[in-house]
């Protein structure tokens, strides 16, 4: 586990990060600093090359990161065969584009479903507070992760 929420922590500092991360990382909290879609990507890049291959969850709310950020993420953290995972971008820049693209993902891999169903999920994705997102974008994502084969829980 790494706590480094609110340290002004911007796309430079994600980058070194995740260039070397430490050595089977769990839980990575960067809530609160100024992270970028950049950093948001070399994040993701890590996961992808298996340099946070052990992360768990990944807190990431109030930051600067947009639907470019949103996608490289939720890729990178919900490629099919990876355990449960949580991704928390909670009050950050992400907009419709960025819930299309993500529900775009969804048909393509499986079954989601938004918080509240009595089923038990294999992870979760926080959105809430992103105010560019508009509530057909909400409901355009919610209704292609009902129609998945892919076990994610939304927040919205």
């Amino acid at each position: 586990e790494l706590g480094l929420s609110v340290n002004a922590i911007s796309c430079v500092g994600a980058a070194a990060l995740a260039a070397a991360p430490p050595a089977k990382l769990q839980r990575l909290y960067l809530a609160r600093n100024q992270i970028s879609d950049a950093g948001a990507a070399a994040l993701a890049a890590a996961v992808g090359r298996g340099a946070l291959s052990e992360l768990q969850e990944l807190w990431l709310a109030s930051n600067r990161v947009g639907d470019a950020g949103l996608g490289a993420l939720a890729r990178a953290l919900f490629a099919p065969g990876r355990g449960a995972r949580q991704l928390d971008l909670q009050a950050n820049r992400i907009g419709d584009a960025g819930l299309a693209d993500l529900a775009e993902f969804v048909r393509g891999d499986g079954e989601a479903e938004v918080e509240g169903a009595p089923t038990a999920t294999n992870g979760s994705i926080g959105l809430v507070e992103n105010r560019e997102c508009t509530a057909a974008g909400k409901e355009a994502l919610a209704a292609a992760a009902a129609a998945a084969a892919w076990r994610v829980a939304l927040r919205l």
